[in-house]
């Protein structure tokens, strides 16, 4: 299976929310980076036929997904940012409702509907009003009416958001699993979320594509660029009117920094611990 799109571009009155985006999918976790006005929501949005498109194409095994939107969406599964429910509803009728439109027989929907409450720990409140749900609650069930038809293209946007930390790791770790049988493509601002899990990372700035490659890759081209430094805390704002600050802790000295810069700043040595969000803040700031 392959998800290919090729020139894609896509603009609100002057703003060119996406300008020739060319990206290749195959089965595997993909982590798309960015930070709000990136074009990540707008390049969803049109993978899922509910934009527009201004030029360019998205195939699915070759096909236009436009022209042959009917059987793509078999096989798309789409978790969208914001939450769309009928508050009245039970997580169990809900799950029912969504198979409904998807076109997925009743039996068969009580079945997989089951087995998704179980593995995102809502089987308890099948039977309770969503309205009723926390935050994190809502995003689970969210997650898994997007898993209903057992999609071969699954597109999540923050899955995780308003999810504690042991539930986030539970979602993290049960998309790695699922997905050497399918493209998943998980958009994100939260760099945790895809630093261990994606096979490739995407990283959105302005409409475009400014990076893509693996997590080791990315952190290779930016090792260079990372460093430490301890300042006065009267120093500190002079220090951050130059440079990316990546970290702040208090330090015996006064301040320990880690920075973000392609010239090393006077004082400074090379840090050796470079993590994702080093990369992204590199990207994204420059």
């Amino acid at each position: 299976m392959e998800l290919k799109i090729e020139n894609l571009s896509k603009s609100f009155g002057d703003v060119k929310a996406l300008n020739k985006i060319n990206l290749n999918f195959t089965p595997g976790v993909y982590g798309i980076l960015g930070p709000n006005g990136a074009g990540k929501s707008t390049l969803i949005n049109l993978i899922t036929n509910n934009l527009e498109r201004e030029e360019g194409q998205i195939l699915w095994n070759g096909g236009d997904i436009i022209r042959d939107n009917r059987e793509y969406r078999k096989i798309l599964g789409y978790m969208p940012q914001q939450q769309g429910y009928y508050e009245d509803f039970t997580a169990g009728a809900f799950l029912m409702y969504i198979a409904h439109l998807k076109g997925i027989a009743k039996k068969d929907a009580r079945s997989r509907g089951s087995e998704l409450l179980e593995i995102f720990n809502l089987e308890h409140v099948r039977n309770k009003r969503i309205g009723g749900f926390s935050g994190g609650m809502k995003q689970r069930l969210m997650l898994a009416q997007a898993l209903l038809n057992d999609p071969e293209l699954l597109i999540l946007d923050e899955p995780t958001a308003g999810v504690d930390p042991q539930e986030r790791i539970n979602i993290r770790n049960y998309i790695s699993r699922i997905a050497t049988n399918r493209i998943v493509l998980l958009a994100t601002h939260i760099v945790s979320d895809i630093e261990a899990i994606a096979k490739e990372i995407i990283i959105m700035k302005s409409g475009s594509v400014v990076e893509i490659g693996t997590s080791d890759q990315l952190l290779s081209k930016v090792s260079g660029y990372v460093w430490k430094m301890n300042i006065a805390e009267e120093e500190l704002s002079d220090v951050q009117s130059r440079y990316i600050i990546s970290n702040i802790r208090k330090s015996e000295e006064g301040l320990a920094l880690k920075i973000i810069s392609e010239t090393r700043p006077q004082g400074a040595e090379a840090e050796r611990q470079v993590n994702l969000e080093d990369v992204y803040l590199y990207y994204t700031n420059a």
